[in-house]
């Protein structure tokens, strides 16, 4: 347990650590970030112990969060593992990172934005300027599950 004595930062951590616990990926995500803010703001906080705890926690993390996905990626698009670079996209589009994925022609990089966008949860805006492709991405969508329309030039 780390030996720190600022109430603030303990509560950070143990928030982040029952996250973790529940399963709460995209939430304890977040905390992770506010706490890595707090140590570029004020890193004498920070003591060894807690340092060590924190790494630990992200670790943890970064495995609850691969599982999901993981799994996520084989209930909604019946796939058993990602294509190389897909797996990388996707953790940069859930930790909030701009992110560009420059991939050939079918390796997938529609899924990187569509499982990132059943993980995130909400509104995802796609732009695509082939009408073909608009229609065979909501059709496959629907197909799994997920709410999805488009607008094109012949509405």
């Amino acid at each position: 347990m780390p030996t720190n004595t600022d109430p603030d930062l303990n509560d950070g951590i143990r928030e982040l650590r029952a996250l973790i616990d529940e399963g709460n990926v995209l939430e304890a995500v977040g905390v992770l970030q506010r706490l890595r803010g707090r140590w570029t703001k004020q890193p004498s906080l920070f003591d060894g112990d807690t340092v060590a705890e924190l790494r630990d926690l992200a670790a943890r993390l970064a495995d609850v969060r691969s599982q999901a996905l993981d799994g996520m990626l084989a209930d909604t698009f019946g796939f058993d593992s990602f294509r190389p670079g897909q797996r990388e996209i996707v953790e940069s589009a859930l930790d909030g990172r701009d992110c560009i994925g420059i991939m050939p022609t079918g390796a997938g990089k529609s899924l990187t934005y569509q499982l990132a966008a059943r993980a995130l949860g909400g509104t995802t805006l796609v732009i695509s300027p082939l009408i073909a492709l608009m229609k065979d991405q909501v059709d496959g969508l629907g197909e799994a599950g997920m709410r999805a329309t488009f607008l094109n030039s012949t509405l």
